[in-house]
């Protein structure tokens, strides 16, 4: 709705526009042809009522010229706030889980200020001249001689180009867009970043094919890393229907996912940095050249996310994809 008043009153300002400066310029021709003859003597006092005349005219259309700047200009301020907002947000370094959503939004923020119409300088109104009884006959002629020549500028005056009255909207959506999928970029991040147990199992419980979800503790942590100088800060246990559980070595009272380890289904290990995640990784590659029992592992943010050896790669792949859309899946 707001919209559709602005064009309107565009519209009625290009019209008032058109019509009182083709009746301007009727004017002008008029007085060109009665004002020739040059003050003399005489003081010419009407000279002046026809230069007022003309320069309110004028002034009319300078009034339009000026609201039509206005309009552009609000448009302007409402796309310089989105700006500001989307890149003060883009500039506090946040990290996103997707590198390309901060790439796209600088680049929905940088279309943005070069689609910004300029905005040219208001136009100054013509003065009025009001002679006064009180006026001396020698300050009425230098007054009458001022309204002549300001009659020629008048007759001069050229109105600047009106600036077309922007239409934002695309341009604000491509903005808010990209801010939206940046936002939940950095979510998805700050997800896989040191995130709680508790978190973890419930992303994992999420998965149809796992089936038992357990995290160690201090006094039940196969690994014994837990808290530990370069250790994880939390690993969570799971089992996954499609490992061919008859193949396992399981003993009696230790059926847990803790108990059985990756090889039952797999493990998410929660580190502080990525940095020590990246370490974690590097060890377990080191591990795969000396066995045939390797499961996958990959690091993402600072989690190292393990499946069992008994999948295969395509299954390993799948599992470890499942987990990954579940981790950094933002809810809303």
């Amino acid at each position: 709705m707001l919209k559709v008043r602005i064009r309107a009153v565009w519209i009625v300002i290009a019209v008032v526009i058109f019509v009182v400066f083709s009746g301007c310029t009727q004017n002008t021709s008029i007085i060109s042809s009665t004002e020739a003859s040059p003050i003399t003597t005489e003081i010419d006092l009407a000279v002046i009522d026809r230069y007022n005349t003309r320069a309110e005219n004028v002034n009319s259309i300078i009034i339009w010229y000026n609201a039509a700047i206005h309009l552009v200009n609000e448009q302007n301020n409402i796309l310089e706030n989105k700006i500001n907002s989307a890149q003060a947000i883009l500039s506090n370094g946040s990290i996103p889980y997707d590198p390309s959503t901060e790439q796209e939004l600088q680049a929905a923020i940088d279309d943005a200020i070069s689609e910004m119409v300029p905005i040219p300088n208001d136009l100054q109104p013509f003065d009025v001249l009001s002679p006064s009884d009180h006026l001396s006959n020698q300050e009425k002629n230098m007054l009458a001689t001022k309204a002549e020549a300001a009659i020629a500028e008048l007759d001069s005056f050229n109105l600047p180009a009106m600036p077309s009255l922007p239409n934002y909207t695309s341009i604000i959506e491509a903005i808010d867009g990209s801010l939206a999928a940046y936002q939940n970029s950095v979510k998805s991040f700050q997800q896989i970043t040191a995130p709680s147990d508790q978190f973890v199992i419930n992303r994992l419980g999420l998965i149809d094919s796992i089936t038992n979800i357990e995290a160690v503790t201090e006094s039940h942590d196969p690994n014994g890393m837990l808290n530990k100088e370069n250790g994880y800060v939390g690993c969570v246990y799971f089992l996954d229907k499609n490992v061919d559980s008859s193949g396992l070595v399981i003993e009696p009272g230790k059926d847990g996912p803790v108990d059985i380890g990756c090889i039952g289904g797999g493990a998410i290990e929660i580190f502080k940095t990525s940095e020590d995640a990246e370490k974690r990784d590097a060890f377990l590659t080191a591990i795969d050249e000396t066995t045939k029992q390797s499961g996958s592992h990959h690091v993402h943010g600072t989690l190292v996310i393990r499946t069992s050896s008994n999948l295969s790669a395509e299954e390993q792949a799948a599992l470890t994809g499942k987990i990954v859309d579940m981790l950094i899946m933002v809810d809303g």
